[in-house]
């Protein structure tokens, strides 16, 4: 777009329920933003929430971004806790694109790993459709409203001519494949047993031990302590002027692994991050030591770029979201940690601060963090 201004970002991440269950409700745009012209902006959301929040997104972009556009609307996931608001947004507001995988596309090339000489590719695809509902209706509102469906594979880029970049890191194609030969709802497939989840169920509730800023006790999880439908998660980078944001999703290790080496071949750093989403609302099976050393560097050598974290949570969610112990890695890494429990947090860059609203506070230091017998 010609005459750009400054250009910069607002991502907003907006509480999902009033109780313990959370899940991600993300709006952002980016473009000319202090122009005031609507169109000189990008607008996407990233997962919906629950319908209240879907109606909550809805109302923030009439209300904060000025327009009724929503150039992209992108489903990470297929959980109900992503995908069941999107239906309001494109209900009400005008949408360019939807962003979601389709599992039933890729039903000949499943069929090739089905261990179930019964199984047809008609019935592979009405047990997914069934089993994955939120995403089959969210499907189908879009195409009965003529919105364009991509499937968000790694490479998948757009939205550059406001002056930001919205790149798809992971899953490539191959990989989710893989994970969707092992999803909970796919017949049994040659695959089952090398990708699915062993996380042990907590038997035996929560103990605190105690940490300090050179004690750490998170550790790595296994390459299998997430759900093959969590690692099938859209994650995406928005790179506007020389800030880099990642929004993760439910992702786990092994998938923001493969973004991140993704993000490599394209010549991206995906090092140089000014905010990042911890994924699956801080929870301690999704992200470990390693990946955090590899993104913010080590506690006693951090990168010292100040990045920011997010974590979507809920008003009263467990301790596993956030997990304490994630909350502490971070701000040993230098990392400042926000969270959207019981209200919206917004971080932008190169955007006046919305009148009435507040800088977003950092979580503090825990000086005991949880520890599941069982888990």
């Amino acid at each position: 777009m010609d005459g750009l201004g400054t250009v910069g970002y607002e991502v907003d991440f907006l509480p999902v329920g009033d109780g313990e269950k959370s899940g991600d409700a993300i709006a952002m745009r980016w473009g000319d933003l202090q122009s005031g012209d609507p169109q000189r902006q990008s607008v996407a959301v990233v997962d919906g929430g629950t319908k209240d929040s879907g109606e909550r997104l809805v109302a923030h972009i009439r209300e904060f971004y000025g327009t009724e556009d929503v150039d992209v609307v992108v489903l990470t996931h297929p959980d109900g806790d992503h995908a069941s608001g999107l239906t309001v947004v494109l209900h009400e507001l005008r949408v360019g694109q939807v962003w979601m995988h389709q599992p039933w596309n890729h039903r000949r090339e499943i069929m090739q790993v089905v261990t179930d000489g019964r199984v047809t590719q008609q019935s592979i695809e009405k047990r997914w459709r069934e089993n994955l509902r939120f995403a089959h209706e969210l499907e189908m509102l879009a195409v009965s409203k003529g919105i364009g469906i991509y499937e968000p594979f790694a490479g998948t880029r757009g939205f550059a001519d406001t002056g930001g970049t919205l790149t798809v890191l992971g899953p490539s194609l191959e990989y989710y494949q893989e994970l969707l030969a092992t999803f909970e709802c796919t017949p049994p497939t040659l695959l089952d047993g090398l990708l699915i989840a062993t996380r042990k169920s907590i038997s035996e509730g929560v103990r605190w031990v105690r940490e300090t800023m050179t004690a750490e006790t998170l550790v790595d999880p296994g390459l299998n302590d997430v759900r093959p439908e969590n690692n099938s998660s859209t994650i995406l980078l928005l790179q506007v002027d020389d800030k880099s944001v990642m929004l993760t999703g439910d992702a786990g290790v092994p998938a923001l692994a493969n973004a991140c080496g993704h993000a490599i071949s394209l010549s991206i750093d995906p090092c140089r991050l000014a905010l990042f989403q911890v994924p699956h609302h801080g929870s301690k099976h999704n992200i470990g030591p390693a990946m955090l050393d590899f993104l913010f560097g080590k506690p006693e050598n951090p990168h010292l770029k100040c990045p920011a974290a997010l974590v979507s949570a809920a008003k009263q969610s467990d301790p596993r979201h956030p997990s304490r112990k994630v909350v502490n890695a971070l701000l040993r890494r230098g990392v400042g940690v926000h969270t959207t429990q019981g209200g919206t947090t917004c971080l932008r860059h190169c955007v006046p601060q919305r009148p009435g609203w507040v800088g977003a506070s950092s979580l503090g230091f825990f000086d005991t963090v949880e520890d599941y017998s069982g888990s």
